[in-house]
């Protein structure tokens, strides 16, 4: 019995198989990997156009090498990623990981469409070392006070001081 249904299950479908009485005839699907697809934010009624990176953003994406990334987030016009696939973003240092993450920040708040207000509002609300002594940090940016919704910066940074990487939107 268990080598008949294993025979079943390995013979392939004869080529002139009939579709069951009743079904509508197979149809193959569209390729939609082809069609390059737009953005699309729900909170709005149409699609989101792409944001066209700052000269900043540009001139940092060539500073960080062929493997340098800068991702923009279509919506914001700010990063969403800022990292080197290669590397890191900064030498070792034995500054705290904070420090070391918000001053590369600050010395390119073009890049990141922040300003001094802007970060003077950012709130630590996340610290934690994983098991590779990797420190992860996530600050949530704030408007007098007040938590802006779905904004905020994260920033990973190697045991030896070096930035892995800074995200956001």
């Amino acid at each position: 019995m268990l080598a008949t249904g294993l025979a079943l299950v390995a013979a392939p479908a004869s080529a002139g198989a009939q579709p069951q009485r009743g079904s509508a005839p197979a149809q193959a699907a569209p390729d939609r990997a082809a069609e390059p697809q737009p953005f699309l934010d729900v909170r709005s009624a149409g699609v989101a156009a792409p944001a066209r990176a700052s000269a900043a953003q540009e001139a940092l994406r060539r500073s960080l090498g062929v493997q340098g990334v800068v991702d923009v987030d279509p919506l914001t016009g700010t990063p969403r990623v800022v990292a080197k696939l290669d590397g890191y973003l900064t030498g070792p240092s034995s500054r705290d990981a904070k420090d070391v993450a918000l001053e590369y920040v600050r010395a390119r708040l073009g890049v990141f469409e922040l300003d001094e207000d802007d970060l003077a509002g950012l709130r630590l609300v996340r610290d934690y070392v994983d098991v590779h002594d990797v420190r992860h940090l996530h600050w949530a940016q704030t408007a007098r006070g007040i938590p802006a919704f779905d904004n905020d910066l994260r920033a990973n940074v190697a045991p030896d001081g070096r930035l892995i990487n800074v995200l956001g939107s």
